[in-house]
């Protein structure tokens, strides 16, 4: 066991939207249950020298399980510190950073003997305590959308859009954006298109102060699309774009607010395409209007 490398893995561990709903990968599992395999394979005769490069490693995978980030449940991340507890009392501080290189010398150190049992003892509490908890543990998977990865749906939705205008999208637009991708990414698909249509709204806002230098409500426009779409024909919007809006409208926007209407998978997917279309035809018209500075201040 002396010359046994030691294989360092970092668990995955974030939060999505700041909130509660974690991440983590599925090969950090699979990284803990071989380090305290090799743990519990430790020989009678082992050292202390000897041992404390699979302690080591164990220790590592323990510590990350056992954080208050972890996707485990509490009484799994106590029986974790339990385990690296009594590592620390057989290997001294010393297990909780790479062993010096003087460790990996053939040793005359003495043999931990009956200690072993002590560490078989509380691997197999953790295992116990683990597989009590898996029952009560709430994971689910993702399935990829389409082109889109699952990690760029959660995250980065925002970043399918050309770079000039990605710096450029109005705040509210932008976490609405990030907003219709985690609903796409999760199957909230009635919610994805909601939130997409409210970015385009933003949008439509910015189009109508790049031109005329006032918003809306300004201008005492009616909040509905359809008022909206009608200013913007009277001070001179591109009749490509407003055409494009009034049909977007029509077809797609206004059914979903109707409370009886659902939108399928199919259908979310679809209209997450439809919507960064439209914002990124709107938007490069908005930088070429004599307002567009304080349209998208």
């Amino acid at each position: 066991m002396t010359n046994t490398p030691i294989h360092s893995h970092i668990w995955l561990i974030g939060r999505i939207n700041d909130g509660y709903m974690k991440q983590t990968s599925v090969y950090d599992f699979y990284a803990l249950g071989q380090s305290l395999k090799m743990l519990a394979r430790l020989p009678m005769e082992t050292t202390e020298a000897g041992g404390i490069w699979t302690a080591h490693r164990a220790y590592e995978q323990l510590g990350q399980a056992a954080h208050t980030d972890s996707v485990l449940l509490p009484a799994t991340r106590e029986a974790a510190r339990k385990l690296m507890a009594t590592l620390e009392s057989i290997f001294g501080k010393d297990v909780a950073s790479p062993p010096p290189r003087q460790w990996n010398q053939p040793d005359t150190t003495k043999e931990l003997g009956q200690r072993i049992k002590q560490i078989l003892f509380f691997v197999e509490n953790f295992e116990t305590v683990f597989r009590a908890d898996l029952p009560r543990m709430t994971v689910f998977s993702a399935e990829r959308k389409g082109i889109y990865h699952t990690e760029m749906l959660i995250d980065n939705t925002d970043q399918h859009f050309p770079e000039t205008i990605h710096k450029s999208l109005p705040s509210q637009a932008r976490t609405d954006i990030l907003l219709a991708g985690k609903c796409l990414a999760f199957d909230v698909h009635t919610a994805s298109a909601f939130h997409m249509w409210r970015a385009l709204e933003v949008v439509i806002g910015a189009y109508y102060v790049s031109i005329t230098g006032n918003t809306f409500d300004d201008d005492k426009v009616t909040r509905n699309w359809g008022k909206y779409i009608e200013a913007l024909e009277k001070r001179g919007g591109d009749k490509g774009i407003t055409g494009n809006l009034d049909h977007i409208r029509k077809t797609y926007r206004n059914p979903v607010m109707h409370p009886n209407v659902n939108v399928s998978r199919d259908e979310a997917f679809s209209l997450l395409g439809i919507g960064i279309s439209a914002i990124t035809q709107t938007m490069q018209e908005i930088q070429t209007q004599p307002h567009a500075k304080k349209a998208l201040a």
